[in-house]
């Protein structure tokens, strides 16, 4: 199923690597351009993101990250129809922006400093870090890693006189990279075809999918603590989350760990549960993944929820409002700590984690 829906949301090309079985004697990968599928030393790949890329070598599957420092695979994505990730479109506007080095061998630079589409030293060594921790957390709990960290590798390239490097990663196959935000889109895609009645049809599937997510958050959230690690608050948006295939269904992994540090468990589990306020007791990532269910109620029934016009518009449309809905979405939220709470304890406790159906994804998508 998934690897149909990564085709939708996908640039697809072909880059010069060479010929080595090894990743390690692959890199650095730098993108500058499309390669002529008819050289032999060219690779078909996957854009993940707008500044990494995804290819097979035999029977392996690669994810490299880093391999943009001039802008052209992240413009190349934010121009396509295919694109459904904003931050890609807005990285591309950085890049459009920012100013060239006098050297055309180095890279583009944030106005802040940092290296675009390529990463630092200590921003290399925090996913080494973290993804080496997550994987025997991971096998404690019989999970399939999602994405297994290789090696990472200096790219040859400067940025303020300091080195750069890329990140490399096995995964179990190319559309283990779905990251949840394209499920989103292409699914409130689905929904602005709908009218009102079909979205209460399917309200139920959808309350189900996202509660499953909503779990999974919590076994997350219970996997980061245990290992220590700490992801900034802003991360924890759905593009930084993939959809991978756990035991008969599948679970969704927190992945994108380069600003993740590493601290004590108690320090970890205390941050990851604060709420976005500081005030109520409801954690921010569960946010992330109430919003989608509680608008589709608003959605399925909009003359409760809203006035005049507003009342006509498409899902997306109401997915995105920040005023005017007369819902209380409490009732969403009140639910999904409880699902919250089973995830992350029953984690803790050392319970391999529920997969989610694949039924529920079909359901919801139908």
């Amino acid at each position: 199923m998934f690897r149909q829906l990564l085709e939708k949301v996908r640039v697809k090309g072909h880059i010069e690597i060479g010929e080595t079985p090894f990743i390690r004697d692959m890199l650095p990968i730098i993108y500058r351009g499309e390669a002529d599928p008819a050289n032999p030393r060219a690779v078909a790949y996957w854009n993940s993101g707008g500044r990494s890329l995804i290819f097979e070598r035999g029977n392996t599957v690669y994810r490299v990250k880093g391999v943009d420092p001039f802008g052209t695979l992240t413009e190349r994505v934010a121009t396509s129809t295919k694109n459904r990730i904003e931050n890609v479109s807005s990285a591309h506007l950085i890049a459009r922006g920012a100013e060239w080095n006098a050297d055309a061998k180095k890279g583009l630079m944030h106005l802040d400093g940092k290296p675009f589409g390529v990463c630092y030293h200590e921003q290399a060594e925090c996913e080494e870090r973290a993804f080496e921790a997550l994987a025997k957390a991971y096998a404690l709990l019989g999970i399939e890693n999602p994405c297994e960290f290789v090696t990472y590798n200096d790219t040859g390239i400067e940025v303020h006189n300091r080195r750069t490097y890329q990140t490399a990663f096995r995964l179990p196959s190319v559309e283990a990279d779905m990251r949840v935000h394209e499920w989103d889109r292409l699914l409130a895609e689905r929904l602005d075809q709908c009218t009102p009645a079909e979205i209460a049809a399917k309200n139920q599937s959808i309350n189900r999918l996202y509660g499953r997510f909503v779990y999974w958050a919590g076994v997350n959230t219970a996997l980061l603590s245990l290992t220590g690690l700490l992801p900034t608050a802003a991360s924890f948006v759905p593009q930084n989350w993939v959809i991978g295939r756990h035991n008969e269904g599948y679970g969704i992994f927190r992945v994108d760990h380069t600003s993740t540090q590493k601290v004590d468990s108690e320090t970890a589990f205390q941050a990851l549960m604060k709420s976005r306020d500081g005030v109520n007791d409801v954690p921010e990532v569960i946010n992330e993944f109430s919003i989608f269910p509680s608008r589709a109620q608003v959605a399925a029934c909009p003359q409760n929820f809203l006035k005049g016009k507003k009342a006509r518009q498409k899902f997306s449309q109401i997915l995105f409002m920040r005023e005017g809905i007369q819902a209380d979405e409490n009732k969403v939220i009140e639910v999904h700590k409880k699902v919250f709470q089973l995830g992350l304890m029953s984690t803790l406790q050392g319970s391999p984690p529920m997969s989610i159906p694949e039924d529920l994804f079909r359901d919801a998508l139908s």
